[in-house]
């Protein structure tokens, strides 16, 4: 069972800005419901300028699955929980240039787990990618170029292998990995953004979750050798 405290607890809230972030609404509960965890980033619909779609999973049952907003974050509701016998969780989500999502997660497969859908409602099932996975976060993101940028951990088995790979083929192919210089422990957990400038940033926890590690870059860093 669980204690007061623990996940089984916990409750997805949210507050919204206008003005960037310098003043914010009262706390909104999501509506979720026992267990359901956030961990990456939304993404706003190719298809409604009003639809945003928020990547969550189920820490008790092991299993994927997506809030949806039609009317730009006002309200929510959940899509189907996926769930498979070695977990999806905490997936991320992109748009792809010839409509409809692709999102990687998480699992103890020993690889990152990936699903496809074409409306974000109704995804398929998880199945393995050739990219492995030590049962860590990762995260995805689309480059304002259509390139796709993955930070994950590159080992089936450890967390210190934390790499970046490029992908120009909408996730089909990764021939692109450059593993980030790291620390003697755990490099995990990483979130990936891309400013205007066109650098592409990233943090991640290092020293068994002790300190938070910041670079930027650009893609052509990725691309090359060194």
């Amino acid at each position: 069972g669980y204690a007061p405290g623990n996940i089984a607890f916990t409750k997805i809230k949210f507050k919204t800005s206008k003005d960037f972030g310098n003043t914010w609404s009262n706390v909104n509960d999501l509506g979720s419901t026992c267990c359901n965890l956030l961990r990456n980033h939304p993404i706003k619909s190719q298809a409604n300028p009003n639809e945003i779609i928020l990547p969550a999973y189920n820490h008790s049952f092991g299993g994927s699955f997506y809030y949806i907003s039609q009317d730009n974050g006002k309200t929510w509701f959940p899509t189907q929980l996926n769930i498979i016998s070695d977990s999806s969780l905490q997936p991320s989500i992109i748009n792809l240039d010839l409509g409809g999502y692709l999102s990687f997660c998480r699992s103890r497969t020993g690889n990152i787990l990936q699903q496809h859908s074409q409306d974000g409602y109704e995804w398929s099932k998880p199945i393995p990618t050739i990219l492995p996975n030590p049962n860590s976060a990762l995260d995805l993101i689309k480059l304002h170029n259509g390139h796709i940028v993955l930070a994950f951990n590159n080992s089936k088995y450890n967390r210190n292998e934390l790499s970046l790979a490029i992908s120009q083929d909408e996730g089909l192919t990764w021939p692109f990995i450059k593993k980030l210089p790291g620390s003697p422990e755990n490099d995990d957990y990483p979130s990936l953004a891309q400013t205007d400038d066109e650098l592409i940033h990233l943090s991640y926890s290092s020293f068994s979750k002790s300190e938070i590690d910041y670079i930027k870059f650009n893609e052509e860093w990725v691309l090359s050798e060194k």
